[in-house]
């Protein structure tokens, strides 16, 4: 019994001292100064699914063109923006060269000289490992301005997707995921430690208030 004792003690205060490391690597992701992650000089990669025809001037609207740093909507001037074929459901993506960060906002540059209603019924979704962490659905344009900002209660993610919920071309200027580095973010294995040492504080606490 005595051994059990010593057994549990000794897990508790390694678990509890993982919990404390992973919430303080919490606190020091919050408080960073976030930076745009999806920037391809970032080592990010965007994909989409399809790409229109080359434009006049010869560039092609690949999904590249909207992580290169550039917000310019305007599709004949300097801009370099992407579009997709005339499809059901047509989707963008950048997958973070970060890997797993932080995300805290997401801006989206919309086309503007014309055709800025495209962007309109469209879903935002920040994935980790291909799965949802969190989601704007339905979303209306609804701003004369040619942004739109989604704040994200800090969550942590990999991939950015945007899609459209009907047939159209989808057009974006630009995508800007600002957060912090995955440097600064906990392992899932911290994140699990983080509830298995809260768990063992609360059973001992359970343990500790039973009569004798």
């Amino acid at each position: 019994m005595e051994n059990t004792k010593h057994h549990f003690q000794a897990l508790k205060t390694l678990a509890c001292a993982a919990a404390t490391a992973a919430l303080a690597l919490f606190a020091v992701a919050a408080q960073a100064a976030p930076v745009n992650l999806a920037l391809a000089s970032n080592g990010s990669e965007a994909t989409q699914s399809s790409t229109y025809n080359t434009r006049h001037d010869g560039m092609v609207p690949n999904a590249g063109q909207a992580i290169d740093g550039n917000t310019d909507g305007d599709w004949y001037g300097v801009s370099t923006i992407t579009h997709t074929q005339l499809e059901s459901q047509p989707w963008w993506q950048v997958s973070l060269g970060a890997g797993a960060a932080l995300i805290k906002e997401i801006d989206i540059w919309n086309r503007t000289d014309c055709c800025s209603n495209r962007l309109n019924d469209f879903n935002v979704t920040v994935l980790r490992g291909g799965n949802v962490v969190w989601q704007s659905l339905n979303n209306s344009w609804l701003s004369a301005l040619p942004e739109a900002i989604f704040d994200i209660p800090s969550v942590i993610g990999d991939t950015v997707r945007i899609s459209l919920n009907r047939t159209d071309y989808l057009s974006l200027a630009e995508v800007q995921v600002w957060g912090t580095t995955a440097s600064a973010v906990p392992e899932p294995g911290s994140l699990a430690l983080v509830g298995l040492g809260l768990g063992a504080v609360g059973l001992s606490r359970r343990r500790g208030n039973r009569p004798a």
